[in-house]
């Protein structure tokens, strides 16, 4: 009912009933952490906060865009592991905001310097859309970075020799930076705790000695 401060009158409307109140959805995304550079051959993490400002609890979608199909990407929320939906309390509720770890996977041997454009979204999983779509993405502009990685690997060591005899260890040296090397420096050593004659020793590249 309304009363007047004029009159005095009170008007009284009709009644109205089962009114709802329509959900509100209103989610945003911001950055807590990212890498510098991004490193091949490492996991790259990237951390982001996820609130829903709506007035009801809502399933949000996550999305990233601006790297290749066949880098990895695995989200966690509270160190567990999560899939690209994820559930949000209303905005009184304690679980309407969450931290997101995006773990990025990349291949060794991807070349160094090379600019990616990442983008990461979030909407809401349910029909209704966002009032304020602006705050819905964050995005960074990154380069690969250089990694040396060298490995050297053996093959069937022999474990004994016979005096007066030769054998040879083969090593293998593998590069899986994102880079040439080509000032490499190798070095070997030979000893023995009861043998303390004179050993001859050779190194080769290939079937190039050194």
């Amino acid at each position: 009912s309304v009363v007047s401060q004029r009159s005095g009158e009170v008007f009284v409307s009709e009644d109205i009933d089962n009114l709802a109140i329509l959900q509100v959805n209103n989610v945003n995304i911001e950055w807590v952490d990212y890498p510098a550079k991004l490193a091949p051959g490492e996991l790259n993490n990237f951390s982001v906060e996820i609130t829903n400002f709506g007035n009801g609890a809502l399933p949000v979608e996550v999305s990233l865009t601006g790297i290749p199909s066949s880098w990895g990407v695995d989200y966690y929320v509270n160190q567990q592991v999560s899939s690209e939906i994820i559930q949000l309390g209303e905005i009184s509720d304690y679980t309407s905001t969450i931290t997101l770890l995006i773990a990025i996977s990349i291949p060794n041997g991807v070349d160094h310097s090379q600019v990616f454009d990442i983008e990461i979204s979030v909407k809401p999983a349910i029909p209704g859309d966002d009032i304020e779509p602006d705050d819905n993405s964050i995005s960074i502009s990154l380069v690969t970075d250089i990694v040396r990685n060298l490995t050297l690997s053996s093959g069937n060591i022999i474990s004994s020799i016979g005096v007066g005899n030769s054998t040879s260890i083969n090593l293998a040296i593998s590069n899986f930076g994102n880079i040439d090397e080509t000032d490499i420096q190798i070095y070997a050593s030979i000893s023995s705790d009861d043998y303390f004659m004179p050993i001859t020793a050779y190194l080769s590249l290939g079937n190039t000695g050194i």
